[in-house]
């Protein structure tokens, strides 16, 4: 049995500017207030925000939540609903959270993540390389289909915890980095980018 979160630590990462700024790379769009209250905390410009929605990957269905303060109030009152148990590896703990399919028939969000595996020969002929972060990521012109889960990575620092992204879809590990990660984390990464491929529209 892991330990508990201790949510009022945790609420207050979940509503930090920087992190919200981070995952707006799972957004598409959000609405003109929530964009306005971003720019004016001078995290960033207009222009650096709409270019951070235009990045591919996994997003949130605007259908469920508008912008990323809404993720996370909606995320929190989950997580005190169901008070998961916290996992420990490394000091960094990855909890899946699963919504109900009835309450959000149309999914909470969009699931670009695919193996390779899973593509016929002719699709993987149509695989386009694009540059996320300076690192080559394979992709394909898909419609990606719904999904009812979000992906929660922690890390901890003694007695700190904090957030390092939130992200809907199956889990995937970073980008490889090999300043950042170590030798093992690095190689697992780079194996993982290299068999799966993001589906864009």
């Amino acid at each position: 049995m892991g330990e508990k979160l201790d949510f009022r630590e945790l609420a207050v990462g979940l509503f930090d500017k920087e992190l919200q700024y981070h995952v707006l790379k799972h957004f598409k769009e959000v609405d003109e207030p929530y964009m306005d209250k971003l720019c004016d905390s001078e995290i960033g410009t207009r222009e650096q925000m709409v270019e951070r929605m235009k990045r591919p990957g996994s997003d949130f269905n605007p259908a469920w939540v508008s912008n990323p303060e809404d993720l996370v109030k909606a995320l929190f009152l989950k997580l005190k609903a169901i008070d998961p148990p916290v996992e420990w590896k490394n000091n960094r703990c990855e909890l899946e959270i699963l919504f109900d399919r009835e309450e959000f028939p149309e999914g909470i969000g969009y699931d670009n993540l695919i193996s390779l595996h899973e593509l016929s020969d002719t699709e993987k002929a149509g695989i386009i390389e694009l540059e996320r972060d300076a690192i080559p990521l394979k992709t394909i012109v898909r419609t990606p289909p719904p999904t009812w889960e979000v992906q929660l990575i922690l890390e901890r620092d003694g007695e700190e915890i904090r957030i390092l992204t939130i992200f809907p879809g199956k889990y995937a590990p970073l980008f490889p980095d090999s300043e950042i990660q170590s030798e093992e984390e690095y190689l697992n990464s780079k194996a993982f980018w290299e068999t799966h491929v993001l589906m864009v529209e």
